[in-house]
């Protein structure tokens, strides 16, 4: 589990009534199962129905459905297009420093979020897991579905209801859990950081002076 010292969670809302929630919860005992729905309109958003569950010491599987062509956004840094694949996309959350790399390929940051976009509204799914992971998003005639595959942690997962008219305001959401970037110093401003390695040329750190 990812301390309280690396990431405070955010309090809860004491004045808010959980039966007013924009998006709600249901489960089924056995076998194991969930769904989160936007109350509005009753529309599932995320649910584990007919996709069991595995949960071991190292190796943790949680799989949800998805509407068919569906819009994904996220999931840490990388080289895919900005609108990910639905019919086929691994995203790695792995740390990679690496130049040149090919499409499809983890890069240096990892936040294993994704915002997805309906006709309907905008939604986000953040799962706080440190763990080296694989998100498979598949379609094929049947279903289309996004599949988490972790090599150990825990699943502690914020779902986040985000608008059915603004789809920024999902991103102030995630910023309420997460915290806000860093002020940026002023002595930095001008300070352009590069870096040796890419192949078409050098690159060299340097102070820009006005």
């Amino acid at each position: 589990e990812v301390p309280e010292s690396v990431l405070p969670r955010p309090t809860a809302d004491n004045v808010t009534d959980p039966v007013r929630a924009a998006i709600q919860f249901n489960y089924t005992a056995s076998p194991f199962s969930f769904n989160i729905f936007r109350a509005s309109t009753n529309e599932i958003l995320f649910s584990t129905a007919s996709h069991p569950l595995i949960f071991e010491p190292q190796y943790l599987r949680l799989k949800t459905s998805l509407p068919a062509d569906a819009n994904i956004y996220g999931l840490g840094e990388h080289t895919d297009t900005f609108r990910l694949d639905p019919a086929n996309t691994t995203r790695t959350m792995w740390s990679r420093d690496a130049y040149g790399v090919p499409n499809a390929t983890n890069l240096y940051g990892n936040h294993p979020i994704y915002f997805e976009h309906r006709a309907t509204g905008t939604h986000g799914v953040f799962l706080l897991n440190a763990n080296g992971m694989d998100i498979k998003i598949r379609e094929d005639a049947n279903a289309t579905t996004l599949e988490y595959n972790i090599i150990g942690g825990i699943f502690d997962f914020y779902f986040l209801a985000g608008s059915e008219t603004d789809p920024t305001e999902l991103a102030r959401q995630y910023a309420q859990v997460v915290g806000l970037p860093a002020e940026v110093p002023y002595w930095s401003f001008g300070l352009h950081q590069c870096r040796f390695g890419y192949q078409s040329e050098y690159l060299t750190s340097f102070l820009a002076r006005g």
